[in-house]
């Protein structure tokens, strides 16, 4: 399980770097300094002049440093608010939106994960991603069904995720209205399943809208853009040691927790042990006063028939760790584990028993009411 989530923070990081189509970079060994940028320009586009195109930035906030740089077409601006946490090297917050000058928006977010463990899976999630990405920005939204996408498998970044997380590149249209004007649109999804268990993956989203004349051509232009993309090695380095650090305090925590867990279960059996052997002595005494016909004859009264409980059948309770209840399908009595907070019964000789103190009997099947133990006198 602790290495499920160990590959998990991996290959949530591989679908991060290709959110934006901007994160892992290509295998070209050029790539231009970034010690000439300190600071971002917040929260627009953080540019320079370059020929007839402009230089964007991509800064992340959380590593006070930039990511990558890309060139936009003129007439294109974006906003953008990135943060990696410091702490996880995961992401605390990411945001970009590339704006063109006819209604073009290119928008992309944070990835999601999913898993059967938290009842999720991967088919609600992207749409549920797209849906929330979109909001306040167009209404009416209606999404097709996902397919391959050759346009988005041709990008180096999406190529290294295919390669290195075995990762789908898929695509789907949209169509969606702002106020009255019709938008269409093209919805992008890097998709990674987990090699350990197919049913956990993650994905990132990101989406393409314009007037619906202009979409082919808005498409186009934001592969182009992505294409132009330059990562900062230092901030590949500075995010590779942040997660390499994390995985490393995952598997710490994760010791310690086995380690506390096998304490905890030692001196378990320990008490158990302890318990037996007072038992044990208790039951020698008792066998040296009764014969064994008396004894057998009273094992079954007390098991069968009794209506009454004293201090003798508390201490044995008290030995045994277990307590005893009224069982109203028999009439006499039966004897529970004593390490649960609350107990259930049908009437029909069934018990239920739970330490949860939201948990609700009506889920079970039949008439169940809760039951406390017997006192002696009772």
């Amino acid at each position: 399980m602790v290495m499920a989530g160990t590959r998990w923070r991996s290959v949530g990081v591989a679908c991060l770097a290709v959110v934006a189509w901007l994160g892992c970079g290509d295998d070209t060994p050029e790539v231009t300094d970034f010690s000439d940028v300190s600071a971002p320009v917040a929260p627009d586009t953080q540019a320079r002049g370059a020929g007839s195109a402009t230089e964007l930035i991509l800064y992340d906030h959380g590593l006070q440093m930039p990511r990558a740089r890309m060139q936009l077409p003129p007439g294109w601006r974006a906003q953008q608010d990135i943060a990696t946490d410091p702490n996880t090297g995961g992401v605390a917050r990411f945001h970009l939106d590339v704006i063109g000058p006819q209604g073009e928006l290119w928008r992309s977010s944070a990835p999601g994960s999913y898993t059967n463990f938290t009842g999720t899976a991967f088919e609600p999630l992207w749409r549920q991603t797209v849906m929330t990405s979109l909001q306040g920005a167009l209404e009416s939204v209606s999404l097709g069904a996902l397919r391959p996408s050759p346009a988005l498998a041709q990008l180096p970044s999406v190529q290294k995720a295919m390669r290195e997380q075995n990762a789908q590149a898929l695509e789907t249209d949209l169509t969606a209205m702002r106020g009255p004007t019709r938008y269409a649109g093209r919805v992008f999804v890097i998709h990674s399943m987990l090699p350990e268990n197919p049913q956990a993956g993650v994905l990132a989203a990101s989406v393409v809208v314009s007037p619906p004349p202009l979409l082919e051509q808005a498409v186009a232009t934001s592969l182009r853009i992505s294409a132009s993309q330059q990562m900062n090695p230092a901030f590949e380095a500075a995010a590779q040691r942040l997660q390499q650090q994390a995985m490393a305090n995952s598997w710490a925590q994760h010791q310690q927790r086995m380690a506390n867990n096998q304490a905890r279960f030692n001196a378990h059996q320990q008490r158990m042990a302890n318990n037996q052997a007072q038992f044990d002595n208790y039951m020698a005494g008792v066998r040296a006063q009764s014969n064994a016909n008396d004894a057998q004859h009273q094992a079954w009264m007390n098991q069968n028939l009794r209506q009454d409980y004293s201090a003798h059948d508390q201490f044995v309770d008290h030995i045994r760790d277990t307590d005893t209840f009224h069982d109203p399908d028999t009439g006499g009595q039966v004897q529970l584990d004593a390490h649960y907070d609350r107990t259930f019964t049908d009437g029909l000789g069934n018990f239920y028993q739970s330490s949860d103190p939201s948990f609700d009997p009506s889920s079970l099947d039949g008439d169940w009411a809760e039951v406390q133990p017997l006192q002696p006198g009772n």
